[in-house]
C-alpha cells in the first residue's frame, strides 16, 4: 500500500485552547491571535535507509525551489514529539514571503518510526511565532502515533 493510500497514524487527543481540529489535515487558529495560522500534519515513508536528516535535507531542497528567497534555521535534532515514541526527530524553521508581502513562518518537526516519516508544521505570519510557539509545543506534546496499519 502506498504512502497516499495507508490511513493516517497521527493521533490527536487534545487540542489547545483556541485551535480547531480539521479532520484528516490537522488544526486551525479560531483566536484573534492565530487566525489564519495551522498546524498541517502529513507523513510519508523512507525509500532508502533509516536515517531523517538526508530525507530533511531533501525537502530543504525542495522549498528552495518553490519559495521566494527561503531562509532555514535548522534542521536541528529534537525531542519534541518524544511523547509519541519516535526513534528519531528534527526541527526546521523557515521563514519566506510569498506574494502577498506577508512573511510566513513555518515550524516543521519531522519524526521517524522505522520507515514512517510524520511532519508536524506550524504555519502562520512572522510577528505570530512567539505568541504561537507554546501552543505549537503544546500540541506536539499531546500527538500521538498509531501502530502501522493503524486507523486516525
Amino acid at each position: 500500500m502506498s504512502a497516499a493510500h495507508a490511513p493516517l497514524r497521527w493521533q490527536i487527543p487534545q487540542v489547545p485552547a483556541h485551535w480547531q481540529v480539521v479532520p484528516g489535515w490537522g488544526v486551525r487558529g479560531v483566536a484573534e491571535h492565530a487566525a489564519g495560522s495551522n498546524i498541517c500534519l502529513t507523513e510519508d515513508v523512507l525509500l532508502a535507509g533509516k536515517l531523517l536528516q538526508p530525507y530533511v535535507q531533501v525537502q530543504i531542497r525542495l522549498m528552495r525551489r518553490n519559495f521566494a528567497e527561503p531562509q532555514f534555521a535548522g534542521p536541528s535534532p529534537t525531542e519534541l514529539l518524544a511523547a509519541a515514541e519516535v526513534e528519531e526527530g528534527s526541527l526546521l524553521l523557515i521563514r519566506h514571503a510569498p506574494a502577498a508581502g506577508r512573511e510566513l513562518v513555518q515550524l516543521q518537526v519531522y519524526a521517524r518510526i522505522q520507515t514512517w516519516i510524520g511532519i508536524a508544521t506550524l504555519t502562520t505570519v512572522k510577528q505570530n511565532v512567539g505568541a504561537l510557539r507554546k501552543d505549537f509545543e503544546m500540541f506536539l506534546a499531546a500527538l500521538r502515533v498509531s501502530p502501522a496499519g493503524g486507523a486516525n
